[in-house]
Order: C-alpha cells, then sequence, then structure tokens
C-alpha cells in the first residue's frame, strides 16, 4: 500500500471516529459539523462573530448552490453543442447555443458579483478584500494540487516496474 493512501485512509478513519461524537455533541451530522467548522474558520480568519459568520456562511452556501445549478445548465448545453458539431448542424444552430452558453458565462459572473456585493454588506471592504483573496487561493491550491496529482500520475506511468525480486517496495 502506497504512503499516500495509508494517509489517506488513516484521516477518513478518523473521520469516521469524530463524526458521531461531534453529532451526539452537536446534534446534526456531519452537516452540522462542516458547519461549524466552517463557521469557526470564518470567525478566526476575519475577526467576526458567529452571529456574522453564520450569515456569512449562508451567503455562500446560497451563492454554490446557485453556481452548482448554472454550471450545471451550461454543461448541459456544451454537450449539446458538442453534438451539435459532430453531427454538423447548421451555423444558425451552433450560433444560438454559443450565444446561450456566453449568457450562462455572463450570469455565473453576476453570482460572483452579486456575493460580493453581499459579503462587502456584511463584512465592510477590507474583510471582504480578505476574503476574495482567500476565495481565489483556495481555488488555486486545488488547482496546484489537481496539476500535482497528475504530473505524479503521469511520472509513475513512465516509470518501468522493476523486475529484480530484491526490490522490497516502500
Amino acid at each position: 500500500m502506497s504512503k499516500r493512501l495509508g494517509i489517506i485512509l488513516a484521516v477518513f478513519g478518523l473521520f469516521a471516529v469524530i463524526m458521531p461524537v461531534r453529532a451526539e455533541e452537536g446534534g446534526g451530522g456531519i452537516f452540522a459539523w462542516w458547519g461549524n467548522m466552517r463557521r469557526s474558520g470564518y470567525t478566526k480568519a476575519y475577526d467576526i462573530d458567529t452571529a456574522t459568520a453564520d450569515k456569512l456562511a449562508e451567503i455562500v452556501r446560497n451563492s454554490k448552490l446557485q453556481q452548482k445549478s448554472l454550471q450545471s445548465e451550461e454543461n448541459a448545453l456544451l454537450a449539446k453543442l458538442e453534438i451539435a458539431l459532430s453531427e454538423k448542424k447548421s451555423d444558425e444552430e451552433i450560433s444560438s447555443l454559443l450565444e446561450q452558453i456566453k449568457a450562462k458565462k455572463n450570469e455565473l459572473g453576476q453570482v460572483e458579483s452579486n456575493t460580493i456585493v453581499k459579503v462587502q454588506e456584511l463584512l465592510g471592504i477590507q474583510k471582504t478584500a480578505k476574503f476574495v483573496l482567500s476565495q481565489r487561493g483556495m481555488f488555486q491550491r486545488v488547482k496546484g494540487s489537481v496539476r500535482r496529482s497528475e504530473s505524479n500520475t503521469e511520472s509513475r506511468e513512465e516509470v518501468k516496474p522493476r523486475t529484480s525480486s530484491s526490490h522490497t517496495g516502500y
């Protein structure tokens, strides 16, 4: 078993132990536990009270729900576009799909803008700036993790297995 897999299994094992305890304490299961963790992170990161953190969490949650719905609609349009291209549909039909895709992208941008406006009304300028940068940083960390994972996978595929019986593993 690889070291990475062992770490992942250990983390999941830890969650399996923690979750029932947290659920008994808070009474809401994993979602209540996650909400408490997020609220705690918000209170520390932005130096706000728990009521404000709850409002911020609600803004973020609603934004993510809207984004998820719009992204799903956009993905459906992209699938239709792909089919239209493969079936060599007319330029008019493809143009119509492209216009719909642009509209979805604009809607997604509007949701982000509205979220920033709501956060600024709640937190003020300085804390909103921190919020925006933290959101950007989170996405960059996720993107970096995916890239590292992909490059690790590619490099492992390039490595040929040893044929010697003296290899003991890691």
